[in-house]
């Protein structure tokens, strides 16, 4: 994937997640969601939502589940409105912990931050 092309995919997950949390704000049943990351495939077809499950329980879950797909012609609309698409991605929701999430993403950046001194190092050392 060229860089432009990444970009772009990179903005439309952000605005498919920012349609989502807005969306369900706005549906008093799934206020309490916390939508922590969209995550779109490469033609835009499918996509995965993942929600914080920290504070649920499983039978929660399921209870928010059922309430999503009560909703969907409303989400449907507000997710197509938002993003300005003629068609959405087949949506997949799962539950992740958000604390391990969080965790996850300091790890990847403090990864990339020691990549990259590594690279100044190695940069420097050979001029």
């Amino acid at each position: 994937m060229s860089k432009p092309n990444q970009v772009q995919h990179l903005r439309n997950e952000k605005l498919l997640k920012e349609a989502f949390i807005y969306c369900f704000s706005s549906i008093e049943d799934l206020s309490d969601l916390s939508v922590l990351e969209v995550k779109l495939s490469k033609g835009k077809s499918d996509a995965v939502v993942m929600l914080d499950e920290s504070y649920l329980e499983a039978k929660d879950q399921k209870a928010f589940l059922a309430q999503i797909k009560q909703f969907k012609p409303y989400i449907t609309n507000e997710l197509l409105r938002s993003c300005n698409w003629f068609k959405l991605p087949k949506i997949t929701y799962k539950f992740t912990n958000g604390v391990a999430f969080d965790n996850k993403m300091e790890s990847l950046f403090a990864q990339i931050k020691t990549n990259h001194n590594n690279d100044i190092n190695d940069s420097s050392s050979t001029a």
